[in-house]
């Protein structure tokens, strides 16, 4: 199938999180607003038919329609419409890793057909199931206890054809609806087991440690056609202009996949949701216009923060806390946990292939070093998934395979052999990247980042919380790179899976400017604390930076980000093995955190002390991710302050009214900046085909960024605006525009040629955009 409406990139694109509070109605509404707001295309949220009343779309049940609770094909065609009249096009989210086992399993009419029917069902190469694992069965662990403990729970419905566990529904195989009950489950093409065996005996692949989300074999061209054949008819009609890709690193084959999506789309606009190390490219092979700006993310979280905080939040950190200010530490610890406790299942397969394909020895005792010696590369690899076009993750692997060696010297021969067929395109290969990937975000991003927390605003997806701070150079060298390699990437600051809002981030940067004042205060709160219920200092330590960076809170946002928090942390308590006591502490803690006025007062203080220099930071960070090279993206409500935090709380409704009255007026700043920069990026597209690092010169140029994207716009913003403030402001610091008359889009101010104050360039705001004078009348 191939396209036959010519390709249209995005200038910008707004994310909307689709769901029962956003229908395909809903959003039709908001054609006018999203084109007042300038924005180019609509990137929807997955779209396909998902398990009922989901609030996201990623557990896709059914690829044939699209999604009946927002509105199906009907309202899908009026939102085109809505959209079109008003100049906007449509991006969407595509989930090919995976799809969902719903509650009743029938939803999914693909993986039921396999419950029913095994192997020899016409949908058993959809999913990647080790049948000989269970003896040509498929785990199914949703009991609460064993199965024995569970008999009198199950019921058989014979007109039905089903086995019925509360809500759960299973398929009868032909012939055994009158066997006993023991029987008839032996006889099934499933077994029903515990749910908490699925961390060590699934024997189907899954979306890292969620077993509701059953691997999908899009690397078999018929999946990929089944799958993808309503959305790339979308795509052929016109009335889909690009793809974002969930999770590639899941894939079998990332690059043939891309492949064939490039060949199925004539080359669309597609990004990809892979997340890069610091200096990783994409690999060569992957045809794709870059990723969904991770990396972007990371480096403007680094640029506001002040390197000189470093030292002092590191020893507060420690002191009060006991704990490592060495992040590799930490995240080491939450590889080796995910690898071997959440993930012992993915663990234990892959073992077995390299048994079975590398012809070692089939005993325990070899399959046991064999395991250890896995477990010791993938808690060493400092990138997701390697791949043999990407010569960077080469180089990632040998220096993990050295460190697993010098850790575990007995086991050279195996680490060796990991590392000599890691590449492989093989099946021990490809499992191998699946492993990486999954041990790389349940370990480091669902896990260490609840663990440490020196300054949370850099515990970001992409991020490295252990590196502190970036140079102008460095910034520049990446935008500059950025512009050369793939200047048709998607930036952001904020999405649907990020730790903590942009503005939560953006305020608890300036705590490396005001390292003193954090101390001072967290010297007082977290002893308090104790006295409070808290059961422990990395917990209070972690609370309090939460609650000035999201404030205000409500107490219960703050505790179910709390109970959250520490669950993902996997310390005291967790999500697979809940401590009751330890979790009702915290929640009581929180509680009565909130009913101390004083204390909710010195709070608020404090962020007001804070508050001036977050908000440079705010309108820094957005100036600069809408106009570097790339296309941005602004997340949902995002052209207001957003306080959020991880989701579910990332993903709730907004309030789009106050912002359809908000932007007439332009009053707020950081809608200003969003709705300035969006409009001149969608009327003047070639002013940003460029990209030229500025320097400022004097005692303050270290607190200016600033670059040019062509002859006709140059970008001002200010960062370390505390420092700024204390060192006695800009100063003689002058920056030298380019011959022409300018005005800053931003505020009015015009300004002529020539050597000129950044104190009077930005005497009005922090950042400025600077535009051709005439241009405001065009």
């Amino acid at each position: 199938m191939r396209s036959e409406v010519a390709p249209r990139t995005p200038t910008s694109t707004y994310r909307l999180q689709l769901g029962p509070d956003l229908t395909f109605a809903g959003a039709a509404k908001l054609a006018g607003y999203l084109a007042d707001l300038g924005v180019t295309h609509a990137y929807l949220s997955p779209i396909l038919g998902a398990a009922p009343g989901s609030t996201h779309g990623y557990d896709v049940v059914d690829h044939s329609r699209l999604n009946k609770e927002l509105g199906g094909a009907a309202g899908f065609t009026r939102l085109h419409k809505a959209l079109s009249r008003h100049g906007i096009g449509i991006i969407v989210d595509v989930v090919p890793n995976h799809m969902a086992i719903a509650v009743p399993e029938s939803l999914n009419a693909a993986l039921w057909s396999v419950l029913a029917q095994g192997k020899g069902s016409p949908f058993a190469h959809w999913f990647d199931i080790d049948w000989d694992a269970e003896d040509g069965r498929i785990l199914m662990p949703v009991l609460d206890g064993p199965l024995q403990d569970n008999l009198s729970k199950l019921d058989v419905a014979p007109r039905e054809q089903v086995v019925r566990y509360f809500d759960h529904r299973f398929p009868l195989a032909v012939g055994t609806a009158g066997l006993p009950l023991t029987e008839l489950l032996d006889a099934q093409h499933y077994r029903l087991a515990d749910w908490r065996l699925a961390s060590s005996e699934l024997n189907y692949r899954r979306f890292c440690d969620i077993t509701t989300l059953i691997g999908l074999r899009v690397e078999d061209r018929t999946v990929f056609e089944a799958s993808h054949r309503v959305l790339l008819d979308l795509v052929a009609s016109g009335k889909i202009d690009g793809l974002r890709i969930d999770h590639p690193d899941g894939l079998a084959d990332p690059a043939g996949y891309l492949g064939d999506l490039a060949d199925a789309t004539s080359g669309r606009w597609v990004v990809v949701e892979k997340i890069l190390a610091d200096g990783e490219p994409l690999p060569a092979d992957w045809r794709t216009a870059g990723t969904t700006g991770y990396e972007t993310l990371t480096v403007l979280n680094n640029l506001l923060v002040d390197p000189r905080g470093e030292q002092p939040l590191t020893h507060v950190y420690t002191e009060l806390t006991g704990e490592t200010a060495n992040f590799e530490v930490v995240a080491g610890a939450g590889k080796r946990l995910a690898v071997s406790e959440l993930l012992a299942a993915e663990l234990s397969r892959l073992t077995w292939v390299f048994v079975g394909q590398l012809g070692w020895p089939a005993t325990t005792a070899s399959a046991q070093r064999i395991r250890d010696a896995l477990v010791e590369v993938l808690c060493s690899l400092d990138v997701y998934r390697p791949f043999a076009s990407s010569p960077p993750t080469h180089l990632a692997l040998n220096q993990a395979t050295r460190q697993a060696i010098a850790r575990q010297p007995a086991l050279a021969p195996e680490i060796g052999a990991i590392g000599a067929h890691a590449f492989e395109p093989g099946e021990f290969g490809i499992r191998f990247g699946q492993l990486a990937a999954a041990a790389y975000a349940k370990g480091v991003e669902d896990t260490a980042f609840y663990r440490y927390a020196r300054l949370l605003s850099l515990n970001e997806v992409g991020g490295d919380p252990g590196r502190f701070g970036i140079s102008l150079a460095a910034f520049h060298g990446y935008a500059s790179k950025l512009q050369a390699d793939s200047p048709a990437t998607m930036t952001t600051l904020s999405t649907h899976d990020t730790k903590r809002g942009e503005d939560v981030r953006a305020r608890l940067a300036v705590l490396s400017e005001l390292a003193g004042d954090w101390d001072r205060v967290i010297r007082r709160w977290l002893p308090l604390s104790a006295k409070l219920g808290c059961p422990d200092d990395r917990t209070g330590y972690f609370f309090w930076q939460t609650m000035v960076g999201a404030w205000p809170l409500d107490v219960e946002r703050a505790t179910r980000y709390m109970e959250k928090a520490t669950r993902e942390a996997k310390l005291a308590t967790s999500w697979q093995s809940p401590d009751a006591h330890y979790d009702r502490a915290v929640r009581d803690f929180v509680a009565t955190v909130f009913t101390d006025a004083a204390l909710m007062s010195e709070v608020g203080s404090f962020v007001q002390l804070l508050e001036p220099f977050a908000q440079v930071n705010s309108l820094s960070q957005k100036l600069i991710q809408l106009t570097m090279p790339g296309v941005p993206d602004t997340y949902q409500g995002c052209e207001l302050p957003n306080y959020r935090l991880v989701d579910p709380d990332n993903r709730g409704p907004v309030d789009f009214s106050v912002r359809t009255d908000a932007v007439p007026l332009l009053a707020e700043p950081k809608l200003r900046v969003t709705a300035t920069v969006l409009r001149l990026r969608r009327d003047h597209p070639h002013w940003f085909e460029s990209y030229l690092p500025m320097s400022a010169i004097g005692p303050a140029a270290d607190h200016v960024v600033a670059f040019a994207r062509s002859a006709s716009a140059i970008v001002l913003a200010t960062r370390f605006a505390a420092r700024l403030k204390h060192d006695g402001g800009w100063r003689d610091t002058i920056l030298t525009l380019p011959s022409g008359a300018w005005v800053d889009a931003l505020t009015g101010l015009e300004h002529d040629a020539g050597e000129l104050a950044v104190a009077d360039l930005l005497r009005r705001s922090p950042v400025a955009l600077l535009v051709p004078a005439v241009s405001v009348t065009d």
